[in-house]
C-alpha cells in the first residue's frame, strides 16, 4: 500500500506516514493490551492504536533481521549487529556493545544513528 507522508507533530514515525484507507468495522481485528503485555507483528502489517492517555509511555521495537550478504543501498556507514555466525562482507559497520545505561559515548553513538538513519530515508523519497 502506498504511503502519504504527513510530517505531522502527532504522529511518531519519522515522515509521519499514514495510510489513506478504510477499513470496514467489521474487518477491523481487536489486539487490546493491557499494561505490560506486547505485540508481535510483521512491518508490512497495517496496524494502528488509539493515542496513549495514560501518565506511563507507550514503547515501539522493531527489529530488522538480513544476511551479512544485504547492502545498503544509500550509505556505506549504516550499523547492524552481527547475531550469529560470520559476517565475510563488511557492508555494515559494527555496533558498539552496551554496558552500562546512559553511557554518554554510547548516546552519541545512537544521536549519529538516528541522524544517518534521517539522512538515508529522506534521501530515498
Amino acid at each position: 500500500m502506498v504511503h502519504r507522508d504527513t510530517y505531522a507533530e502527532d504522529n511518531i514515525l519519522h515522515r509521519g506516514q499514514t495510510l489513506d484507507v478504510e477499513i470496514p468495522e467489521e474487518e477491523v481485528v481487536a489486539a487490546v493490551l493491557r499494561p505490560g503485555q506486547a505485540s508481535l507483528h510483521g512491518g508490512w502489517l497495517m496496524h494502528g492504536s488509539a493515542p496513549n492517555r495514560s501518565d506511563d509511555r507507550r514503547i515501539g521495537l522493531t527489529l530488522q533481521y538480513l544476511a551479512p550478504s544485504v547492502k545498503q543501498l544509500f550509505t556505506d556507514r549504516e550499523g547492524a549487529t552481527l547475531v550469529r555466525g560470520e559476517d565475510r562482507f563488511g557492508h555494515f559497520q559494527p555496533e558498539p556493545a552496551f554496558t552500562t545505561d546512559f553511557d554518554p559515548a554510547l548516546i552519541a553513538h545512537q544521536a549519529e544513528a538516528e541522524r544517518l538513519k534521517r539522512e538515508v530515508y529522506d534521501s530515498t523519497v
